[in-house]
C-alpha cells in the first residue's frame, strides 16, 4: 500500500487490535483520556470546546484550551456515533496507529528505498511504545499522524513545489500546532525544510512560499483568535503550560526519590481564591480552588511561580533536567515513570518491553543516521534529529513522562529501519 509492504500493516493492526480487545478489555478511560473523549462527544452536541465533565470540576462548562483541539475534533465523529464508548474510541486509535506505521514506512521509502521501508514499517508494527499509544485515547497518535504527513509533503514540496502541495503542507503544519503544544517548535522547522529546499533547487517562488506560510497560519490563527475572545490572559494553543510547569517546579520533585517527576503536591503553596485553604486541599476535597478566575488566569499564576522557582534554583536545573531526561528514556527508576502511566491507562508490563526495545534499537538508529549523512540526506537527518531533540528538551524543561517521547521513538524507528537495511545490504555484498 502506497509503496509500503502489506505485512507490517497487517501485523500492526492485529497486534493493536489484540491489545485493545484483550489487555485493555473492560478498562475505563483514565486521566486525560476522559477529557478528550468527553469533549469529543460534547462537540457533536454543539458545545464547542468547553471543559468537559472530568475529575477536575472547576471549569466544567466553561471555554477551555487545556489541550489543543486536534485530538477531540478528530474523535468527534466516533464519539457522536457511539456515545463516546471507550472501545469505539480505542478502535479508532488502532486505525490511526496503522496509519502511523504506513507513514513511517513511506518516509523510510522516500529517503532510503524499499528495503529500509519494509524494515522501518516492520519495526514500527511491533514497537511497544507505539502499541501503548495506539491503545490510549490520547493526543500522541493523532499528532504523530499529522507530523509524519507534514514531513512527507515537505519532502515532496522540496522536489516539485506546487499550489496543491503548498496548501496541503500549510494545512498539515497548522494541524501540527493544534495537536500538541510543543509542535509549535517543529512547525517552522518542517516549513523551512520544504521552502528552503525548493528555493535551493530553483523551483520555489515568493507566491508559493507565502501561500504555504499563510495556509499554515489559518487554523492556528482562528484558534488563537477564539482564545483571545474567551480568556482574560493571552493563550496560544493551550493553557496547560501553567498546570504542567507548576507540578515540576517545587522541592518535592527537585530532590529525593521524586526528582524529575511531577506532583500535585506543588499546589500546597497556592491559595488562588484567597479563602484560607490551599489549592491542593481544595482539589483533593472536590472543592473549587479558583473562584472567579478562568483557566488562563490560573495558568498564568502557576506559570509565573514556576519560572520564579526555576530562577531561584537555577544552579540545580542541569541536575534536575538530567534526571528528567533519564526518566523519559526509562534509564532511571523506570518503575516510577511506568507507574505514572497507569493513571493514563497504560500497562506497566508493556512499558518495560518498550524501554528494552527502544534502547536496543539505538545502535541501529545510529547506523541509519550515519548512512543518511553519507548519502547526503542531511536535511532529512536533521529533521529526524530535531524531533528527537524536541522530546529530550520537553523532558528537560517539564518532567520525565514516558509519553513525551513519541517524536523520539518515531525518529528512532525510521533511522533503525535505515540502519537495518544498511547492515543487510553490507551482509549481502560481503
Amino acid at each position: 500500500m502506497w509503496g509500503v509492504a502489506r505485512w507490517p500493516l497487517e501485523t500492526a493492526f492485529v497486534l493493536r487490535l489484540a491489545f485493545v480487545l484483550v489487555a485493555k478489555r473492560g478498562d475505563p478511560l483514565a486521566g486525560d483520556e476522559l477529557f478528550y473523549s468527553n469533549q469529543a462527544f460534547e462537540l457533536t452536541r454543539g458545545k464547542w470546546y468547553l471543559w468537559p465533565n472530568t475529575l477536575l470540576q472547576s471549569f466544567v462548562g466553561h471555554p477551555t484550551a487545556a489541550h489543543p483541539p486536534l485530538t477531540s475534533t478528530m474523535l468527534a465523529p466516533v464519539a457522536g456515533l457511539t456515545g463516546a464508548a471507550p472501545l469505539a474510541l480505542r478502535l479508532a486509535m488502532v486505525l490511526l496507529g496503522v496509519v502511523v506505521v504506513l507513514l513511517i514506512g513511506r518516509l523510510a521509502l522516500e529517503i532510503a528505498g524499499p528495503r529500509a521501508s519494509t524494515a522501518a514499517a516492520g519495526l514500527a508494527a511491533v514497537a511497544a511504545p507505539l502499541v501503548l499509544s495506539d491503545g490510549s485515547v490520547m493526543s500522541e497518535t493523532p499528532s504523530i499522524v499529522v507530523l509524519l504527513g507534514a514531513t512527507l509533503v515537505a519532502l515532496r514540496f522540496r522536489r516539485d513545489p506546487s499550489v496543491r502541495l503548498a496548501v496541503a503542507l500549510g494545512a498539515l503544519v497548522g494541524l501540527m500546532m493544534l495537536g500538541r503544544s510543543e509542535f509549535v517548535i517543529l512547525a517552522p522547522i518542517v516549513m523551512a525544510v520544504a521552502i528552503l529546499g525548493a528555493w535551493r533547487a530553483g523551483r520555489a517562488t515568493i507566491a508559493l512560499s507565502a501561500l504555504t506560510v499563510g495556509a499554515a497560519l489559518v487554523l492556528p490563527g482562528a484558534w488563537v483568535f477564539r482564545n483571545a475572545a474567551v480568556f482574560a490572559e493571552p493563550t496560544f494553543t493551550s493553557s496547560q503550560d501553567g498546570f504542567t510547569l507548576i507540578g515540576s517546579y517545587c522541592d518535592d520533585v527537585w530532590d529525593g526519590p521524586g526528582v524529575g517527576l511531577w506532583t500535585l503536591g506543588c499546589l500546597r503553596e497556592f491559595d488562588l481564591d484567597n479563602d484560607g485553604t490551599d489549592d491542593l486541599t481544595e482539589l483533593l476535597g472536590d472543592t473549587d480552588p479558583y473562584g472567579a478566575l478562568d483557566e488562563s488566569q490560573v495558568a498564568a499564576a502557576y506559570r509565573e511561580r514556576a519560572v520564579e522557582y526555576a530562577k531561584d534554583h537555577r544552579g540545580d536545573l542541569p541536575r534536575v533536567a538530567s534526571f528528567r531526561v533519564l526518566r523519559m528514556l526509562g534509564w532511571y527508576h523506570p518503575s516510577d515513570t511506568l507507574q505514572y502511566g497507569t493513571g493514563e491507562g497504560r500497562q506497566p508490563w508493556l512499558g518495560w518491553i518498550a524501554i528494552v526495545e527502544m534502547t536496543l534499537l539505538l545502535p541501529l538508529a545510529a547506523v541509519g543516521a550515519v548512512t543518511l549523512y553519507r548519502r547526503r540526506q542531511r536535511t532529512v537527518l536533521g529533521l529526524l534529529l530535531a524531533q528527537m531533540a524536541l522530546a529530550i528538551a520537553m523532558a528537560a524543561i517539564v518532567y520525565g513522562l514516558w509519553r513525551f517521547r513519541s517524536t523520539f521513538d518515531v525518529s528512532v524507528l525510521v533511522l533503525a529501519g535505515v540502519g537495518l537495511a544498511t547492515l543487510a545490504e553490507r551482509s549481502r555484498l560481503g
